[in-house]
């Protein structure tokens, strides 16, 4: 039995595969290739679907998908006992448990393809490599893939400040706070996450793509069954972006939101900003800078030797064929597109929003809050 591990990175449509792999699972496993559920929801869903209670593209919970998640977590909760276990990916096993499901499952099955798919293994190099350690001790097969797609960084953190709206966090303005917590995290030490997953399961076969590749070979799930070299069952369901995000252009406001209102009403706010954009004229999301002139230069700065080293490790020339683009400002500041639009908003809410406190807070914005 071979071992595919799928380390996203994120904000490269890890979301979107791993939903695939999941309303497919049953299909999978009969043919041999086996996506493991590890948490409680994931086994109910497999043996609903598996016994045909529940269809395959049934609604789903979020926490649904979320099981490799969990089980990065834990891995990375039980090597640094400090830090709590995030609750919002709901209950799950020990380490050890979830490593006795995945192996008795792949047993009694006859798997011969075991698939690992989570964004988050790609932290435990950076927060927790003993677990990486331990993962090579419980699957370290003859035949192991490591599957990795990687956005240029500063694409990167301006993909992932969105993403950070939901998150209990704080969330600065990435222009006031700067770039330095980024530099050594998972969004931008993509060499010593790869070197540290070669050290541990040596002769590994690795497939690194930057993102436009990918989007170009198809998106993630294309590129995962090309890049993984599997013999995929004919009528398998196909998945979407499940993790869609809010138009930049819009952040701000919704950033203002999470600042100044509790976490339920700057929850529908987003809810609210990200169903009324379509009805806007937004400009290009690749027209918009979260970053500022500064960060972009330090950012450029900064990664410029960790390029080179990500270079050598995947034998390309240039990894990023754009990296001066890195420097390169946008020309729409995510502030000043805000307020162009802040108008647009106020007239769509005014009569289709009811009365709330988030409808409160939007109405009483004008243009110094965006300065």
């Amino acid at each position: 039995m071979r071992t595919i591990f799928h380390i996203g990175l994120h904000k490269t449509g890890t979301t979107s595969l791993q939903r695939f792999l999941q309303v497919n699972q049953t299909v999978l496993a009969q043919n041999g290739i086996l996506y493991p559920p590890t948490t409680p929801r994931g086994l109910a869903r497999m043996l609903a679907t598996s016994t045909g209670h529940l269809a395959p593209t049934a609604p789903h919970d979020p926490k649904d998908t979320w099981g490799h998640n969990a089980l990065a977590y834990r891995l990375i909760c039980e090597a640094d006992p400090q830090r709590a276990f995030p609750p919002h990916l709901g209950p799950m096993p020990s380490g050890a448990m979830a490593f006795e499901i995945i192996n008795q499952i792949a047993q009694q099955t006859q798997a011969h393809s075991l698939i690992f798919s989570s964004e988050n293994f790609a932290r435990l190099a950076i927060e927790a490599p003993t677990a990486v350690t331990r993962l090579k001790d419980h699957f370290g097969r003859s035949q192991t893939q490591l599957l990795c797609t990687i956005r240029r960084p500063d694409q990167a953190i301006e993909a992932w400040q969105t993403q950070s709206l939901s998150f209990p966090e704080p969330l600065p303005r990435l222009t006031d706070r700067g770039i330095a917590d980024y530099l050594g995290s998972v969004h931008i030490a993509y060499p010593d996450i790869l070197a540290l997953w070669q050290t541990t399961f040596p002769g590994i076969d690795l497939h690194v793509t930057p993102y436009s590749e990918t989007l170009a070979s198809g998106g993630a799930v294309q590129h995962f069954a090309t890049s993984a070299n599997l013999t995929l069952p004919q009528g398998l369901h196909t998945s979407t972006n499940h993790n869609i995000s809010l138009h930049p252009a819009l952040f701000e406001i919704a950033r203002l939101g999470k600042e100044r209102l509790d976490n339920r009403e700057a929850y529908f706010l987003r809810i609210w900003l990200a169903k009324i954009q379509h009805d806007l004229a937004l400009p290009d999301k690749s027209q918009i800078e979260f970053l500022g002139p500064k960060n972009r230069a330090d950012l450029a700065r900064a990664f410029a030797p960790v390029h080179q080293r990500l270079s050598q490790i995947t034998g390309r020339a240039a990894f990023f064929a754009d990296i001066e683009d890195i420097a390169k400002s946008k020309p729409i500041p995510a502030t000043k597109a805000a307020a162009a639009h802040l108008p647009s908003l106020k007239s769509h809410a005014a009569p289709s929003l009811p009365p709330s406190p988030h409808k409160t807070f939007l109405l009483g914005l004008s243009d110094s809050d965006f300065r």
